[in-house]
């Protein structure tokens, strides 16, 4: 059932809303339960529901049946829906906090760095996997010439050849190439994922995602451990530098353990399309917050709900 809004929204404002919500829209059947739990109830809820449903627009309904004085947060999954919410006249702007995943994470690293402003450098762990394989390259080098020199010595210090990158070559190019993609895949998938840094864990990881490596000798190995030194300087920037790109906004809040202020409600939407890094976000908001909505995609009714006390 489709649900429509009997005036626009921006002729509403928000105490306007607030006060005949139930009268000013078309809820159906499942949404009026939503906002009979969100007043009446306690505890959690799941809320199912398939694209197009209403999910938004219940958003807008359990701010309003929320009290006057409730502080909420929302997290959205995408800056689409989030500036949809952030712009709709019926959402207090005071008490109700609209966030993505990543603009959350971003306010928490702010707020640990004493307020300092960034601007994500999306190219970061490009350039730190760069010279990942560049210092990789050294190591070859210094292999080669133990290998011609003292076979004894090159087989103690290097157990596993680095991958052939000896410069000069156009197969030592491409493979360069393979690695730094592959350096970077690596520790993007880690952050987003929140695996452990060390070998076997991120050996698995690999293998389960499927994460192509490159047919060299040794790949694997060097690249997991060029990966987990990348992760360390790139934590190390952002410390010092407070250089950080979009995957940082997630891994490090929870690498950190950073904690958000406290909210009474929280609305999480789009659930089911969330990374572990932003899981572990949320659970974060979870942990000090009483009350908490999810709502997530169904693909068969139009809206199903149930209580989730252990969210």
């Amino acid at each position: 059932m489709t649900t429509t809004l009997q005036r626009p929204s921006n002729q509403i404002n928000a105490r306007e809303w607030r006060s005949k919500y139930r009268e000013l829209f078309n809820w159906n059947t499942y949404q009026q339960r939503i906002f009979d739990w969100v007043q009446y109830g306690s505890g959690n809820a799941m809320v199912g529901a398939v694209a197009g449903s209403g999910k938004t627009a219940s958003i807008t309904g359990i701010v309003a049946a929320l009290p006057a004085s409730c502080k909420i947060q929302i997290l959205a999954f995408n800056r689409h829906i989030a500036q949809k919410l952030k712009d709709d006249s019926r959402i207090p702007k005071g008490r109700v906090t609209v966030s993505t995943a990543h603009s959350f994470g971003k306010s928490l690293l702010t707020t640990y760095f004493g307020g300092t402003l960034f601007d994500p450098d999306e190219r970061k762990y490009f350039h730190l996997s760069k010279d990942a394989v560049q210092q990789m390259i050294q190591y070859r080098v210094s292999f080669d010439i133990f290998a011609r020199q003292v076979p004894e010595k090159a087989a103690l210090e290097y157990p596993v050849p680095p991958p052939p990158l000896t410069a000069g070559t156009h197969q030592a190019e491409v493979l360069s190439r393979e690695m730094r993609k592959f350096i970077q895949t690596v520790a993007r998938f880690a952050q987003l994922t929140l695996t452990p840094l060390r070998p076997e864990d991120l050996a698995g990881m690999i293998e389960h995602f499927g994460i192509e490596v490159p047919g060299a000798v040794g790949a694997l190995e060097w690249g997991i451990s060029a990966a987990i030194k990348v992760l360390e300087r790139g934590e190390q920037q952002a410390i010092r530098q407070h250089s950080l790109d979009f995957g940082d906004m997630l891994w490090l809040p929870n690498k950190w353990n950073l904690e958000p202020a406290p909210k009474q409600f929280c609305i999480v939407d789009e659930a089911q399309d969330a990374n572990a890094a932003m899981i572990g976000l949320y659970q974060g908001v979870f942990c000090i917050t009483p009350r908490k909505g999810i709502f997530h995609n169904e693909t068969t009714e139009s809206y199903s709900s149930g209580s989730c006390n252990n969210c």
